[in-house]
């Protein structure tokens, strides 16, 4: 049996396009890359709004979240 394995890079300002397809995220902010910390989840709102520099509200969807500029 073949197992396959795919490794994808791809830049996204969309964080909702991102968390719907990716497993594993980094952010850059100022040229420099913010890195979660613990147990801080990449989609949650204090992170994001650090990074897109605006109030972010998330709405849980499955898994996952909705990102919507508050």
């Amino acid at each position: 049996m073949l197992r396959w394995r795919m490794n994808v890079l791809a830049v996204l300002h969309d964080p909702n396009l991102a968390f719907l397809s990716g497993d594993h995220f980094i952010f850059l902010k100022d040229g420099r890359v913010r890195e979660t910390t613990g147990e801080e989840r990449p989609w949650g709102a204090g992170l994001l709004s650090e990074v897109y520099g605006t109030p972010i509200e998330t709405i849980p969807f499955r898994d996952r979240v909705l990102v919507v500029p508050f």
